[in-house]
């Protein structure tokens, strides 16, 4: 199983105050914030076990994108709606 945070915020975009403690490389992304995503989906499948499970957080407005990328490589994408209503977290099982 990979869980994984990644950097997801496009850069340019103004911080809510309580994320401006953060390091820059734990929050911003190239790509409307999309890079990342698509690096570890592309690199995933060689380190999983079959059937192994890749897990995300999401940032806002990002889960048809990278349940896009998931599709190729993970079966069974799902989306989770975080209390807000928001798309939060997306998971697949490796295809295989």
């Amino acid at each position: 199983m990979i869980i994984s945070n990644p950097p997801y915020i496009p850069r340019g975009t103004v911080l809510e105050p309580e994320l401006k403690h953060e390091p820059e490389i734990a929050l911003f992304a190239d790509e409307n914030g999309l890079e990342i995503y698509r690096k570890i989906v592309l690199e995933a499948p060689k380190f999983l076990n079959p059937d192994g499970w890749l897990i995300f957080e999401l940032g806002i407005g990002e889960a048809s994108s990278v349940k896009a990328f998931m599709n190729e490589y993970f079966e069974g994408v799902t989306v989770i709606k975080d209390l807000a209503g928001i798309d939060r977290v997306i998971y697949g099982k490796l295809i295989g």
